[in-house]
């Protein structure tokens, strides 16, 4: 029996698959994939993405159908219904990587030869987008730099035995100006200063640097120990929670 899946999955993957998808799907799939694998149901919706009722905008084009806005991004993986982990994980990753894409274009975050400008992090927060910047890309300002400084400060009274350098902008200090760090600092602004009780699963564009991986955990404790997942550029899924990493697993 080909695996069926629930209608809020469904409606996140048809809403975060690429227009084109169906091109890079062989018509006789069913061949070479097991009516029991998760694919099935992916591919199969490849192939009824596009409705000849569904919703079109005034120029034609389908429309979204639903409350949400356009632009905005699902990625908590627990949402995804029974699909596996894998799965959900491979559809979270997608559709982080869409965001991070429309991101960079809104801001000009992509150098004349359309390389990346910085380092991009998303998260989201009480169904509110919340994207994390380092501190060289110009839409870190001044109340990110103000933030990461009290964070910086902080961290320095409270573990001064790891962050009390001469040079307090050495590492691992630096790391606070980090994407990773600005998305949970910007998170915690808009949630009244604290993370607490929360469960945040945060998108990276690129490798986890050393210095993020040992001061993540400090930066945790203070905005009052939320859980964090974070997934970053070579998939490997990371959580965080009472000041240390609980777990640690690449994403195949």
């Amino acid at each position: 029996m080909t695996r069926s899946i629930d209608a809020y999955t469904e409606q996140q993957l048809r809403r975060w698959t690429r227009p084109d998808a169906h091109h890079f799907v062989r018509p006789d799939w069913r061949r070479d994939v097991s009516p029991k694998s998760n694919l099935t149901a992916v591919f199969e919706l490849y192939e009824r993405k596009y409705r000849e009722d569904q919703l079109r905008d005034d120029h034609g084009r389908f429309a979204y159908e639903g409350r949400d806005k356009p632009n905005r991004v699902r990625l908590a993986a627990s949402e995804m219904g029974p699909l596996g982990p894998k799965s959900k994980i491979a559809i979270a990753i997608e559709a982080a990587l869409a965001a991070f894409d429309a991101y960079r274009r809104s801001q000009g975050l992509r150098d004349l030869f359309g390389q990346k400008v910085g380092t991009l992090a998303y998260t989201e927060l009480n169904g509110k987008g919340i994207y994390g910047v380092n501190s060289t890309v110009g839409t870190f300002d001044a109340n990110d730099r103000a933030a990461a400084n009290k964070m910086r400060d902080t961290l320095i009274r409270d573990f001064p035995e790891y962050f009390d350098k001469d040079n307090i902008g050495q590492a691992p200090n630096n790391a606070i100006y980090h994407a990773e760090t600005t998305a949970l600092l910007r998170a915690a602004r808009v949630n009244g200063g604290t993370l607490k009780g929360q469960e945040l699963e945060v998108h990276v564009d690129e490798p986890m640097c050393p210095n993020c991986k040992s001061t993540l955990p400090y930066v945790g404790l203070e905005l009052d120990n939320p859980t964090v997942t974070f997934i970053d550029s070579d998939k490997v899924v990371r959580t965080m929670r009472d000041g240390r990493w609980i777990n640690r697993r690449p994403h195949e």
